[in-house]
């Protein structure tokens, strides 16, 4: 493999040497693109788990890769040369996305990722709340547990926001304490851990 040091300028910008290596890789991880090898720079996008990218080269513990017509930096810890295996199935994305969209829809990123961290918690935790499942389909519809599996609006088509909340969860987990099971428009539980615009969150 040849190796060739060159120069990159970006927005006038010299960086370090970048020594050209040119590599097809896949993110182990959610992974933040920098305009910069450094965690100073802005991030230009955020990749999913097991995204297959070209890496062009690399700074130091950087590697800069392409995107389109344009190069940006990644950690190179967080890539692999081979594809990931599957962190979750097409079920668990489908029940996921589509309560989370019908509990917060029209709400915020933090409500949605909030929302579908307390059904992780309740899948993960007690098996009470997956009737000894521990799936996610089995904490959705725990009877009478999720008001839109019997009022209809769960099968409705959730929305991008909501299926990209899903998606990273899956890949990264819950988002809240572990013992925070609760999510209404009221208090429930031992207490309150915390208060959005779209509901309470609580211990359990």
């Amino acid at each position: 493999m040849k190796f060739l040091q060159l120069f990159l300028v970006i927005f006038g910008i010299i960086f370090s040497p970048i020594t050209s290596y040119a590599q097809e890789m896949y993110t182990t991880t959610s992974l933040n693109v920098r305009a910069a090898p450094n965690t100073d720079s802005e991030i230009i996008t955020t990749l999913s788990y097991n995204t297959k990218v070209e890496t062009v080269g690399y700074v130091d513990d950087w590697k800069c890769i392409r995107l389109g017509d344009k190069l940006h930096f990644v950690k190179e810890e967080y890539l692999s040369a081979d594809p990931q295996p599957e962190l979750y199935s097409k079920e668990d994305l489908y029940f996921l996305s589509h309560i989370i969209n019908a509990e917060m829809g029209c709400e915020s990123w933090e409500d949605k990722i909030y929302t579908g961290s307390v059904v992780l918690n309740r899948k993960n935790g007690d098996p009470w709340w997956s009737q000894g499942l521990h799936t996610i389909e089995a904490v959705v519809f725990r009877n009478g547990h999720y008001q839109p599996t019997w009022n209809g609006s769960f099968y409705n088509t959730p929305n991008e926001e909501s299926v990209r909340a899903a998606i990273y969860l899956l890949e990264n987990g819950s988002q809240i304490p572990s013992n925070v099971v609760f999510q209404a428009e009221f208090k429930q539980g031992s207490g309150v851990w915390k208060k959005t615009k779209g509901a309470y969150y609580c211990y359990k």
